[in-house]
């Protein structure tokens, strides 16, 4: 199993544990907590799976390779050229592959409900991995957690789709 799938799972798990409606209003919030982040980790994990296997791509140029495995060259204090890790929004690997490894127009993709949802999921992410205010995590309902997980879903199954050329099965 790939850990994007068993992070599907997880969330999946978490939003249809049969006894979900006998849980405490405090254990229903962990659980739509718990699903809604693992939504993001899975789609997160495939994005990362994805672009590591494009790396290995032979016919792929050593910058895209490069900027696929997250690293770049810099000049050190010394004068040499070393290789540094570097971090890259999910959003933005995205967009890459998509311009690099498929046929859709990111510029026209930015345009549609799945990205809007998906930069929408990835703010919210953001907001309660690194809270800046006291909020609590009951703003996460069911059907919100739900909806995090269908999406995770079909942004995996569009990208499976327009990169790989074949649809994701679950």
């Amino acid at each position: 199993m790939n850990v994007y799938e068993f992070y599907l799972d997880a969330s999946y798990a978490f939003i249809n544990n049969p006894k979900y409606s006998e849980l405490s209003k405090e254990e229903r919030d962990y659980s739509n907590f718990a699903s809604t982040l693992f939504s993001w980790l899975a789609l997160e994990a495939y994005v990362n799976s994805l672009a590591f296997s494009l790396s290995k791509g032979s016919r792929v140029n050593k910058f895209i390779k490069l900027f696929l495995e997250e690293q770049t060259n810099f000049v050190d204090d010394t004068g040499n050229i070393t290789l540094a890790k570097f971090r890259l929004s999910t959003t933005l690997k995205i967009l890459f592959m998509l311009r690099y490894f498929s046929r859709v127009n990111p510029a026209q993709f930015k345009k549609t409900r799945l990205w809007t949802d998906v930069k929408n999921f990835e703010d919210l992410r953001h907001n309660l991995i690194h809270p800046k205010e006291k909020r609590t995590i009951s703003c996460i309902t069911f059907k919100k957690a739900s909806e995090f997980e269908d999406l995770s879903v079909e942004m995996i199954d569009y990208l499976h789709k327009k990169i790989l050329n074949k649809p994701f099965k679950r």
